[in-house]
């Protein structure tokens, strides 16, 4: 989230403030339209999650929103879930071995069919972390994410 400072007539305060709200009246609508049952397109629905997460912390948004952010947000957890189920269940890796044991073509066509099922291209930001944590593959060394930010610093002087 950036944060803008105030002039002298409160121009930028005013600015955020309305952008805020524009992204509370964008979550009101997405639920409205989940609970709705209107066919909506997971992508939507993380699309809406990040926009949220761009102006506030998950506190903030639950403070504001309340039920409607919860609802949003348990919709995707209902989506991340499914993505975990499917990688630790599915019949590839059922199939699979360690050490590199050959996977048999009827096996990948079968992954890439059940998991085009789920329909979904990403989990957002927020889940997307948590599927990287919870198979393991998630950067917890402090001095490692301290020097990454440091480069992205410079990175982003040099642009």
């Amino acid at each position: 989230r950036r944060q803008l400072d105030s002039n002298a007539d409160g121009k930028f305060a005013a600015q955020e403030q309305d952008m805020i709200t524009l992204v509370e009246e964008v979550v009101s609508g997405m639920v409205q339209h989940l609970k709705a049952r209107h066919h909506t397109y997971p992508d939507d629905v993380w699309i809406v999650h990040d926009l949220v997460l761009m102006w506030m912390t998950e506190e903030e948004a639950s403070r504001r929103m309340g039920t409607v952010w919860h609802d949003l947000d348990n919709y995707l957890k209902e989506l991340f879930q499914q993505v975990l189920d499917f990688l630790r269940y599915t019949p590839l890796l059922r199939y699979a071995q360690p050490c590199g044991a050959v996977v048999q073509t009827v096996h990948m066509e079968e992954y890439q069919r059940a998991f085009r099922a789920l329909d979904l291209r990403s989990l957002g930001v927020r889940y997307t972390a948590v599927l990287l944590e919870e198979l393991g593959l998630l950067e917890d060394d402090p001095s490692f994410v301290e020097a990454a930010k440091a480069q992205l610093d410079i990175d982003h002087a040099t642009l």
